[in-house]
């Protein structure tokens, strides 16, 4: 692959394809991307002018272009999705009790309604999926635990429901209680009802307005006919857990697929999604699927693949500034590590402070272990709260094996093995004339990736990386 070529912001191209850059950067002055949001909390409302009025509909306007392209300010500029999400996403967030203190321990604390905060993290994220649309590609995101990204997915559904009309944004899970109690539609719902209470944004709901399915529009009497006006954008949501086809014909703005790494049937649904969001060359809509590790078996395994080989499943790949080693994985999908966005981590104006972050986690770890916890216990802390993608894909139930410390064995010997010049492809035969076993090159391609994809080759091959060496009488030694 040929060198970096041009750059902009995080954007790289490399021989004509695009790459996304995760690394964050620090930030000043962050509170100007939420003036509005800062502004209701202090009034209780946005502006002064009416909405009926020229000033009013002139503001209103403009946070309508703030949220659809974006706004800048001090040289940076945000997406449009983290502009709605900023100042128009009211969310639960964690306030302490006590101050924290450096070195200190658990505290309690209490959930209070109020804006988001800016975080570079949640920027970067926002970003990419801005990214995605831009590229024409879908996103994967693979993540710590609760970082609220169940917040930021309500309101991009609620952002193209006020700002996009006719259009159509879904979210999609395994069952139903990953989208209804405290799930994605729950939180969208109620970021709903505060818009339509306190912005000109407002959308009426005659025809759709149930716990899975609203859609603004209204009932017109013309001449005796009944006739639907309005935006007609509308937010669907949908469980596959009977059926995964239900997914097919369904095309939109945006396809979310929530708990990603507890859903069965996920490439199957991923890749029926795709035709439905493509027509030719043109991609008229996003996926986002994005999940969290510690999960169990071959309901993550498909997340795992689709971060591992973002290009194979048409995923815009991020550079792979995550991992400890990185081998066969230079690019992967979007990571959310936890040391990014950590409560009690980050400045005022949002930046993750990573040193201290990653001496907390540390310290964590060293505790645990010092308090006699199992090598399973701590495989579930560390894929919970993960450092590394690979902490984050660490099976979890039903090991008896310190499978952290294998994962670190395991990245040593696959550097040592890219390190060698010539690896042998072929098959193994007993010559008919001398009764000896002997070694046949051939051009067969082997098995290198797991989870296999639907292109993959599947018979496989025998892989030599060193023969076997023979005694100063030319023979091999049993064994």
């Amino acid at each position: 692959m040929s060198d970096i070529i041009h750059q902009n912001n995080n954007i790289i191209l490399l021989d004509g394809e695009k790459i996304f850059n995760p690394t964050p950067k620090l930030l000043t002055n962050t509170e100007e991307f939420r003036t509005e949001a800062l502004t209701f909390q202090e009034y209780g409302y946005y502006t002064k002018h009416k909405a009926d009025t020229i000033s009013g509909r002139r503001y209103w306007e403009e946070m309508r272009q703030r949220s659809l392209t974006g706004y800048t300010a001090n040289g940076v500029h945000i997406s449009g999705y983290n502009y709605f999400y900023l100042n128009f996403s009211p969310i639960l967030k964690v306030e302490s009790e006590v101050k924290l203190e450096d070195g200190s321990d658990q505290v309690s604390g209490y959930k209070l309604e109020g804006f988001p905060e800016f975080w570079d993290g949640d920027n970067l994220y926002f970003d990419y999926i801005d990214e995605c649309e831009k590229a024409g590609k879908h996103a994967i995101v693979l993540k710590a635990r609760r970082r609220g990204y169940s917040y930021k997915a309500a309101s991009m559904l609620d952002r193209n429901y006020y700002m996009i009309p006719q259009s159509r944004s879904y979210a999609f899970a395994y069952s139903k209680e990953f989208l209804l109690g405290d799930g994605i539609l729950t939180k969208a719902w109620n970021m709903m009802d505060f818009v339509d209470a306190n912005t000109a944004l407002g959308k009426r709901r005659q025809y759709y307005n149930q716990a899975l399915h609203r859609r603004a529009s209204y009932k017109k009497n013309i001449d005796g006919i009944e006739i639907e006006h309005g935006y007609k954008s509308e937010i669907m949501g949908v469980t596959l857990q009977d059926e995964i086809q239900k997914i097919r014909g369904r095309s939109g703005k945006l396809m979310l697929f929530e708990e990603a790494g507890m859903f069965p049937g996920l490439l199957e649904a991923w890749n029926i999604a795709i035709r439905s969001m493509q027509q030719g060359r043109i991609t008229y809509g996003t996926l986002v699927a994005f999940g969290t590790g510690g999960t169990v078996d071959a309901d993550f395994m498909a997340l795992e693949a689709m971060f591992g080989r973002p290009k194979s499943y048409s995923i815009l790949p991020c550079i792979n500034i995550w991992s400890k080693v990185v081998v066969g994985n230079k690019y992967v999908g979007f990571f959310s590590p936890e040391y990014i966005n950590r409560e009690g981590c980050m400045d005022k104006n949002g930046n993750s402070q990573i040193d201290k972050a990653k001496l907390e986690l540390d310290n964590k770890w060293e505790k645990l272990i010092k308090d006699g916890a199992s090598s399973l216990q701590l495989a579930r802390n560390k894929a919970e709260e993960p450092v590394t993608p690979e902490e984050a894909c660490l099976r979890v139930v039903g090991s008896m094996f310190p499978v952290d410390e294998l994962r670190n064995i395991q990245g040593e010997l696959l550097t040592s093995r890219v390190k060698q010049d010539t690896v042998y492809i072929g098959k193994l035969f007993i010559n008919p004339d001398s009764g000896e076993v002997e070694w046949k090159q051939t051009n067969d391609t082997p098995i290198i990736n797991f989870p296999i994809t639907p292109n993959d080759p599947v018979d496989g091959c025998l892989v030599i990386w060193q023969h076997p060496v023979a005694n100063s009488s030319g023979i091999i030694p049993f064994g």
